[in-house]
């Protein structure tokens, strides 16, 4: 954390370089930690303790970004939103904005506030801004995204955060589409991702911003098939117990939203 307070535009420049345009808390990790960077088993260790202070240098990124306008494009921003997992980052490469825009923030927009401001703080500056939500079942992102992912690359995604980020992100999503439903310059798109081998589609907004979930029904469901994955040695011990967590071998209760 002292890092991204103490020399911030030093971080930000090692990050254009590598990073370029798209804005992330998963890429931040890269620059703002030499030591979870250096191995894939590093990133499963320190995927949790680098979560804050790469979510500080991506928040310092989204604002400096908006100041910094690129002239040869038009005012707009792509953000995402969605669960760990639903496929959000394959989803923009897909899309056209990725390109016309002046960025991509990819994030999953769990947090009202913080996405309020950046929404409001983007208007005020006269941008346009489009929000891309990506749907995929969370058990299935968990088995077909999070948990190849941790193998490939080291970052883990534990339970409890897997079963609070679609909680919080669908439920935001919603709050999001309602709020600025009469608002001419946010735009929403809702991308469904579930079925394995199947090609994305899209959602009616609608149906998108009514889906709901509790950390109660899904933490034994992730449980059950993170357990199936590691009994079918489809993940190693490290990444098990890296995605377990605080996760204890009863899960009785959801998990608290603060």
């Amino acid at each position: 954390m002292d890092a991204v307070r103490d020399r911030p535009e030093l971080l930000a420049a090692r990050y254009r370089a590598r990073f370029g345009n798209e804005i992330s808390t998963d890429n931040a990790r890269e620059i703002v930690s030499p030591e979870y960077a250096s191995s894939k088993e590093n990133r499963t260790r320190f995927s949790a303790a680098t979560q804050k202070p790469a979510g500080l240098l991506a928040d310092y990124l989204f604002d400096q970004a908006l100041h910094r306008p690129d002239p040869d494009k038009r005012l707009l921003i792509t953000m995402t939103a969605g669960g760990t997992g639903a496929g959000k980052t394959t989803a923009i490469h897909a899309n056209s904005d990725l390109h016309r825009s002046q960025f991509v923030y990819d994030s999953n927009l769990g947090s009202k506030r913080s996405s309020v401001r950046k929404v409001e703080l983007a208007k005020v500056l006269g941008y346009q801004i489009h929000i891309v939500f990506v749907h995929r079942d969370p058990v299935e992102a968990m088995v077909g995204g999070v948990l190849p992912r941790a193998m490939r690359e080291g970052r883990v995604v534990d339970l409890n955060a897997h079963a609070r980020m679609y909680r919080d992100a669908s439920e935001n999503f919603g709050y999001l589409v309602r709020r600025y439903a009469s608002d001419s310059v946010v735009a929403f798109t809702a991308i469904d991702n579930t079925g394995f081998g199947r090609t994305p589609m899209p959602m009616p907004i609608e149906k998108a911003s009514r889906i709901r979930y509790s950390t109660g029904e899904l933490l034994p469901r992730l449980r059950e098939a993170l357990d199936k994955e590691y009994a079918a040695r489809r993940i190693s011990s490290a990444v098990y117990r890296a995605t377990l967590g605080t996760s204890g071998p009863p899960i009785a209760r959801g998990v608290p939203r603060d």
